[in-house]
């Protein structure tokens, strides 16, 4: 007995061996993805009264995060299952399916193969829950409003009563663009809807308005065949209401905080004081200087206004006060901007920036030095403060163009004296001498019948680098050798500036148009003492 059993024991671990299922090794990489071979409901259907979908497939299955990728339309709720069996997927909706609805299940990457992770070829199931069967559709391309980079995974949708809020509703109708920005909104029916796009960032299908980009179009569509070529530009715009929030006092400094950034703001007090911008455009920072120290005063009432971004305003009045708690102690610091000299032109210019308000500046102590014996002083009078951003820019032609040979700034110390009455420390930044040969030229001519328009150059950050108005043809000089795009801003208001979206006042951002050259490519290519164009654009 004792051998026999012996001898079975190695027999059941030699066919246990054998039924052991791998993948097999070796052999062609599977390239193709899953196919739907059959559906329930089936594409087309009409009058489904079942309460799951189920999808089979023709080889085995695994899901990809299919409550991000796969998107039912009109929503069947955020707790729908999605299971897998196999070669099947059985979707549970969370709410019953509604009676004479056109449903949709698009998979977008929430199916693949178990070998290689290819994503399930998308047949765009559709079916009814009634007799009729929506087939209307609309379609078109989501891209940055000041940017020709695609934005990805933007959710675009739309609703068709006068009483949805996108900041407080979720549509029923939505789909997600593809990497190359496109979307298409199927089996919708005939009718009057509005549309709008945004990164759902916190995937709850909202606007969140003060960490979402954003598009719409301020004019509804009117769906009664399919439509096409919907363009969307996508902005950043905090609309939440404008308040006051506070204002703290500590020594003489008075913090005005507001519940998000002022776009300007005004003070307007007697005696006047000083005020800029803190540590953001939210802050506001208001000096209130000792001016007659014999007098103690408490406080004094001020009027302040700001605006924000959607021309949201702000009008109230408050007081501002000194106490006797002690300053918070903050050194003095300026940064000079690499000052330029063009050599053809003799312009010289350089920007300085500073961490408290100015109140007084020494313009003896800046000067140009080209060698040991040759100084040229600077004026006092081309010296410009913008006091709101602790700003100060220079700006001067000078004659003597063939005596700068290895030039730089010199900055004396105590040239600018904050409102602390702590001085700057000495400095002597190089300058950089700019010439024709050693940068390129730009040639830009604008085809138009708009009377107003601005023409920006921007870089491969989207930065302005040089900008026209309302001029046909520009030749942009002392361009540095790089990859630039040209891009036009269609000034509808006229203001000189570009305007973007006011969902308040349903108002679009104003138009951008990109040069793009006969391959359809926006990038110029510049190189060292090349002039490039004319590059043409037509509006």
């Amino acid at each position: 007995m004792k051998l026999a059993t012996a001898l079975f024991l190695p027999l059941i671990l030699i066919v246990l061996s054998c039924a052991t299922i791998t993948t097999p090794a070796g052999g062609p990489e599977d390239e193709l993805p899953p196919v739907l071979v059959k559906s329930s409901p089936d594409s087309g259907q009409r009058n489904f009264k079942g309460r799951n979908i189920e999808l089979t497939f023709n080889e085995m299955l695994q899901l990809n995060n299919p409550k991000e990728e796969i998107i039912i339309t009109p929503p069947v709720g955020k707790k729908t299952d999605f299971k897998l069996k196999d070669n099947r997927v059985i979707i549970e909706p969370e709410f019953e399916l509604r009676e004479n609805t056109t449903y949709t299940v698009t998979f977008r990457e929430g199916i693949k193969d178990i070998t290689e992770g290819n994503v399930a070829i998308d047949p765009h199931l559709a079916f009814s829950t009634g007799p009729d069967f929506d087939s209307l559709y609309l379609e078109g391309t989501v891209k940055y409003a000041l940017s020709e980079k695609i934005p990805e995974n933007v959710t675009v949708a739309i609703y068709a009563t006068d009483t949805f809020d996108i900041m407080q509703h979720s549509p029923e109708y939505f789909a997600k663009t593809d990497t190359a920005g496109n979307f298409r909104l199927t089996h919708l029916k005939a009718g009057t809807y509005r549309i709008y796009a945004f990164l759902d960032k916190n995937k709850n299908l909202k606007l969140d308005s003060q960490s979402e980009l954003f598009g719409f179009s301020s004019q509804p569509i009117i769906l009664k065949t399919h439509v096409k070529k919907i363009a969307l530009a996508l902005v950043r715009v905090d609309t939440r209401p404008f308040k006051f929030n506070s204002v703290r006092t500590m020594s003489d400094v008075n913090t005005i905080r507001l519940n998000k950034p002022a776009a300007t703001f005004s003070i307007d007090i007697s005696p006047r004081i000083t005020a800029t911008y803190g540590t953001d455009h939210s802050e506001i920072l208001a000096y209130y200087p000792d001016i007659h120290p014999d007098q103690p005063v408490d406080s004094t009432k001020i009027h302040f206004t700001a605006v924000d971004s959607v021309e949201q305003r702000i009008d109230t009045s408050f007081y501002i006060k000194r106490d006797t708690r002690p300053k918070l102690e903050e050194t003095f610091r300026t940064s000079t901007i690499e000052p330029k000299f063009v050599h053809e032109t003799g312009q010289f210019e350089f920007t300085t920036s500073f961490n408290k308000p100015i109140h007084s500046f020494l313009a003896d102590s800046l000067y140009i030095e080209s060698d040991t014996a040759t100084f040229i002083p600077l004026v006092g009078a081309n010296i410009k403060i913008d006091t709101m951003n602790n700003r100060l820019t220079y700006s001067q032609k000078l004659s003597l163009t063939d005596s700068l040979i290895s030039p730089s700034l010199r900055v004396g110390k105590g040239f600018l004296i904050s409102i602390d009455g702590d001085s700057s420390k000495a400095e002597s930044p190089g300058i950089e001498v700019i010439s024709l040969e050693s940068t390129a030229t730009l040639l830009v001519e604008i085809q138009t019948k708009r009377p107003n328009y601005i023409v920006q150059v921007v870089d491969a950050n989207d930065e302005v680098v040089a900008t026209s108005v309302n001029t046909p043809k520009t030749s942009f000089k002392y361009l540095q050798p790089k990859t630039y795009r040209v891009r036009v801003i269609i000034d509808t208001n006229a203001n000189g500036t570009w305007d973007t979206a006011n969902y308040l006042q349903n108002r679009e951002p104003e138009p951008v148009v990109y040069y793009r050259n006969s391959d359809k490519k926006t990038e110029i290519p510049l190189r060292a003492n090349w002039e490039v164009g004319p590059n043409v654009i037509k509006l």
